[in-house]
């Protein structure tokens, strides 16, 4: 899937921001004008970040920012107050395998966390060899910075985000985050089973929360069905910037990318 503005190219991007998220085997990128709070293209491409950087003439552009996302399960939250810069080799000690990983440390300015993760080296490199100076962050970032721009004192709040093999779960609770994490899985029954366990031992049975959905989710498909049959209010989430009217532009799908804009 691409979508560009009519009349938009490359040639009009300095003032704006290219924002992308990498998976596994894909990644998907939009072009944002923060000036006009407008997207000037979308689009979701199959295969690796370097393949996709010669053949797509917007990713080789000049941007005001590049921000990327990684997906990686390996990470730690650390309350602001807390945060040594000098003790970021000790956090690290949380992350599997951290010697083989590229240790990035993150702000989360809704949330007042700083996340310390780890990136695979190579994905990390790659980033670097195609683009001069990019902001990196992790999916956690995105899909937190995007939540928190809904996210309302006093209401409690289930967002899960989809990809091809992989769900995120955010709780937020009186304007805090309260719950984060990422889980695998490959089939409905994997997602029922962490799920299940999510509502248990987060109590969401209590405060029946309402659900909003996004990523790699569609009305009616086998993660939609399961959701119905636990809460009440399943809702679809809203991305800050409009997205273009279009049939093939699912706006949801691109909840997580977007909140990136939020990302400093």
């Amino acid at each position: 899937m691409r979508w560009v503005e009519n009349n938009f190219s490359e040639s009009q991007t300095k003032n704006c921001e290219l924002l992308i998220r990498i998976g596994e085997g894909e990644f998907s990128f939009a072009v944002v004008d923060k000036d006009q709070s407008r997207i000037k293209a979308i689009a979701e491409v199959s295969g690796s970040l370097e393949g996709g950087f010669s053949n797509e003439p917007l990713l080789a552009a000049g941007y005001s920012a590049t921000k990327v996302a990684f997906e990686t399960f390996d990470f730690t939250f650390i309350p602001e107050e807390l945060f040594k810069e000098a003790d970021v080799a000790s956090y690290a000690r949380f992350i599997n395998d951290a010697g083989e990983k590229q240790i990035v440390v993150t702000d989360q300015k809704s949330t007042r966390i700083r996340q310390v993760a780890g990136i695979e080296k190579g994905a990390f490199q790659a980033v670097h060899r195609v683009f001069t100076n990019p902001l990196i962050f992790t999916q956690a970032d995105a899909l937190i910075e995007a939540a928190f721009q809904i996210n309302s004192a006093g209401d409690t709040k289930l967002f899960l985000n989809f990809n091809s093999t992989k769900f995120e779960a955010l709780i937020a609770e009186a304007g805090s985050l309260k719950f984060y994490n990422s889980f695998k899985i490959e089939t409905a029954d994997d997602f029922n089973y962490f799920l299940l366990l999510l509502l248990q031992e987060q109590k969401l049975y209590l405060t029946n929360p309402v659900c909003f959905i996004s990523g790699d989710i569609e009305t009616g498909d086998e993660y939609y069905n399961r959701l119905t049959k636990y809460f009440n209010q399943v809702e679809f989430s809203k991305p800050e910037l409009n997205l273009p009217v279009s049939e093939n532009i699912i706006p949801s799908r691109f909840f997580s990318l977007i909140g990136l804009s939020q990302c400093e």
